[in-house]
């Protein structure tokens, strides 16, 4: 019996340090300066130098580039870079490989018609530093939702998410809580704001523009906005979920072309559904 649970035990220490020790340790290697990647075998050398940290840019694929790069999985090593551009690339369909990444001052995705899922980004907590910064999602013709950045929780600057034609949902933002900047929403066929129940304070602008949401309910925990700009979103009529984000002074105020077009004080005194 005795030799049974100490087999038992074992096991579960075995299965626990597997489950952990999934991230490879890397020495302390630092790349100064900015470096771009437009191919495979480019990004593949870079890779094997094994920086952990890069001070300047790092852009992989660009506009008019060869952009063959489908995989990044060799770039494992990276925890910190001040500017991550990861855009025009026609295969890549993940961004597994960048899951010790922990600091970026800046993100921006765009242009990648394949990419289907944002896994590899699990080890970001904050986006952004306190000069600059910000997470910027464009034109990313597959993806869903923003699955694999689920342990985000703080945007020092802008979230700014355009054009994203298939993008139905945010899942995978629950834990964000708060923007120093402006949260811009445009042109994504986005059904509801549910994800960002957490999210408490703004410092910049809600921009919510050609959307598919028919509410705000999803806001309903914000608590501070410098400014409201909602517009063109056709199936728009409660705007209740920002009633206690408008009880304090905001800077600006517009609200237009959407179903129902209350004013501040519509929203401030109840009536803020059609």
């Amino acid at each position: 019996m005795k030799s049974v649970i100490i087999v038992s035990l074992l096991s579960v220490i075995l299965f626990s340090c597997s489950k952990n020790d999934t991230k490879k340790s890397y020495p302390t290697k630092v790349y100064t300066g900015d470096q771009t990647l437009t191919t495979q075998n480019d990004l593949d050398a870079f890779a094997a130098n094994h920086y952990t940290e890069i001070t300047g840019s790092l852009t992989i694929g660009q506009s008019g580039g060869t952009n063959d790069i489908i995989s990044l999985e060799q770039l494992e090593s990276i925890q910190k870079v001040k500017t991550l551009t990861i855009s025009y690339l026609k295969s890549l369909t993940s961004l597994k490989g960048l899951d010790n990444l922990e600091s970026v001052s800046y993100l921006r995705i765009s242009y990648n018609d394949k990419l289907n899922s944002l896994q590899g980004l699990g080890s970001l907590v904050t986006i952004g530093s306190a000069s600059s910064g910000g997470l910027t999602v464009q034109s990313n013709g597959s993806l869903t939702s923003f699955d694999g950045l689920n342990n985000l929780e703080t945007v020092q600057g802008t979230l700014n998410v355009y054009g994203c034609n298939k993008l139905t949902s945010l899942n995978g933002l629950e834990k964000l809580k708060s923007l120093s900047s402006s949260l811009e929403l445009t042109s994504c066929p986005l059904g509801n704001l549910d994800p960002l129940s957490n999210l408490i304070s703004i410092g910049g602008a809600l921009s919510l523009s050609q959307l598919d949401i028919m509410n705000l309910d999803g806001l309903s925990n914000l608590t501070s906005v410098d400014r409201v700009l909602i517009s063109g979103n056709t199936k728009l009529s409660d705007f209740c979920g920002i009633k206690q984000a408008l009880s304090g002074s905001l800077s600006a105020y517009t609200v237009q072309n959407n179903l129902y077009n209350p004013t501040q004080q519509d929203i401030s005194s109840g009536s803020c559904s059609q």
